[in-house]
């Protein structure tokens, strides 16, 4: 088996910068993917530019920090930064029904408002990874299948440094991924593209997402991507998309 790579641009739409960054990144063949935050300041020009690229995979950038929510719901403490979910409430939400409430319907919203702007989704991924925490794992099960999307983003799982604690709890959860109903199709590994630059020994075959933000905090990545650093380490892959990741039966 050949190495698949699919690299996608999170953050599409966030800021002005974030979109055109992400856009002459799509057009010189450096991104395959990106995935839209509809929270995010420029939205509107992320979304029609989207509908002009069938050959790239959009997915939807879910959110619950940082960002202004779309239901307005004070509970979620959006606008604040996503340490507000490490210091108790991530935790109380496994246990709130009304807080994972709130937070499928604001996932919903999200979601409703990219297929109102015409978006195709091909997957669901998400802000600083709050998908993957277990207190979101039941709602994002939920609307994934209100949505009928069926791909999403695996648990980081490609580290050297993880502890062998850190590696069963992956196991596990991406397990919960694959399975419990709806079960969703990922990718064999994920990680950050600048990760993947610095691993001593990467994935030979199956296929690997790579994060990136172009125009974000991360300007040495971006400088990365454009140098082509992934074909001085691979040599031949196949560029992909999230569209080339079937479906779980």
């Amino acid at each position: 088996m050949s190495l698949s790579i699919i690299v996608n641009a999170d953050d599409f739409g966030y800021n002005e910068t974030a979109t055109s960054r992400t856009i002459s990144f799509i057009e010189r063949g450096l991104v395959s993917s990106a995935t839209i935050m509809a929270t995010g300041a420029d939205f509107d020009r992320a979304a029609e530019y989207a509908k002009t690229r069938p050959d790239i995979s959009f997915g939807v950038h879910l959110a619950l920090a940082e960002v202004p929510s779309l239901s307005g719901n004070a509970a979620l403490g959006s606008g604040r930064a996503m340490s507000c979910w490490a210091k108790g409430k991530g935790f109380k939400a496994a246990f709130d029904a009304h807080l994972r409430a709130a937070i499928e319907l604001e996932w919903s919203m999200q979601i409703q408002k990219c297929i109102d702007s015409g978006l195709k989704i091909s997957h669901i991924d998400s802000h600083h990874g709050v998908h993957t925490k277990p207190f979101t794992f039941l709602p994002l099960k939920n609307v994934a299948a209100k949505f009928g999307i069926r791909r999403v983003r695996n648990i980081h799982n490609c580290s050297d440094a993880f502890t062998a604690k850190q590696r069963l709890q992956r196991i596990v959860y991406e397990a919960g991924f694959r399975y419990f109903p709806p079960a969703f199709a990922t990718t064999k590994y994920f990680m950050s593209y600048s990760e993947f630059t610095k691993m001593p020994a990467r994935p030979a075959d199956g296929t690997v997402e790579l994060m990136c933000h172009p125009g974000g905090v991360y300007p040495d990545e971006d400088a990365l991507i454009e140098g082509g650093e992934l074909a001085r380490l691979c040599g031949i892959f196949k560029l992909s998309n999230w569209n080339d990741i079937p479906l779980r039966k």
